[in-house]
């Protein structure tokens, strides 16, 4: 546990077989982890709260019970960014324990970044977001929602306050099976709107279901522009 502390980098460490949380990062700033692993873990990889100018990077994560990492910084009053950035990370089959809201990767507050990741294997979603001005970019994510309905690999929603967040060059491959109410690849739920969706592949996502879901479902809020989006061996888009 690192708590009100800066400056520090833990590098090339495995991190294994432990009941909660691998690590927790609490009230922090420039705090890094590269090139580590972590596996067999009953909770998350990484918990990461009040955090400012953090990095995971090149870090492979599987086998979590609760999730991979969870991230938070920057403040939503102000719109203070909190430059905390998630790269070159792997996570896969993270939600071995808890089967629903346990995300590969889960941003929440003001100006964060998911890069270059590859996130797979699930049978809920694989990204939650709340907050403002975040961006998710260049992923890759696989596999998910396998089991679950009324759902989405990336899923934001019921605060119409949370903006201005960019979704942009993901390739999203393999999304939802058929349950019946339907699931989607993107999903802005309950009134959520203010985002950019632009440049992503969608390859296989989505079951439109009893629903009417798209690749990218809005629910109740104005959707985003289809902006450059590619789609290849959907179902309805």
């Amino acid at each position: 546990k690192v708590e009100k502390a800066h400056d520090l980098v833990f590098r090339g460490i495995g991190f294994e077989t432990c009941f909660g949380d691998a690590a927790k990062v609490v009230d922090a700033a420039r705090v890094a982890f590269e090139r580590c692993a972590f596996t067999n873990i009953r909770g998350k990889a990484l918990y990461m709260d009040r955090c400012a100018d953090c990095r995971v990077t090149t870090c492979d994560i599987s086998h979590t019970g609760t999730g991979g990492i969870a991230l938070n910084g920057g403040d939503r009053k102000t719109l203070t960014p909190g430059h905390n950035v998630v790269e070159d990370t792997v996570v896969r089959d993270f939600s071995e324990h808890c089967l629903t809201y346990a995300s590969a990767v889960h941003i929440g507050g003001v100006g964060n970044v998911v890069r270059h990741c590859e996130l797979s294997g699930a049978p809920h979603m694989a990204v939650g977001v709340y907050g403002n001005d975040h961006v998710f970019e260049y992923n890759v994510v696989s596999n998910v929602c396998m089991c679950s309905d009324d759902a989405a690999a990336f899923y934001k929603g019921r605060n119409p306050s949370c903006r201005g967040n960019v979704i942009r060059h993901n390739f999203w491959c393999e999304i939802g099976s058929p349950r019946g109410h339907g699931n989607a690849a993107i999903y802005f739920d309950d009134g959520d709107c203010g985002d950019t969706v632009c440049g992503n592949v969608f390859y296989r996502c989505g079951e439109p279901g009893f629903g009417g879901f798209g690749r990218v479902d809005c629910h109740g809020g104005p959707p985003p522009p289809a902006d450059n989006w590619t789609r290849v061996d959907c179902r309805p888009p």
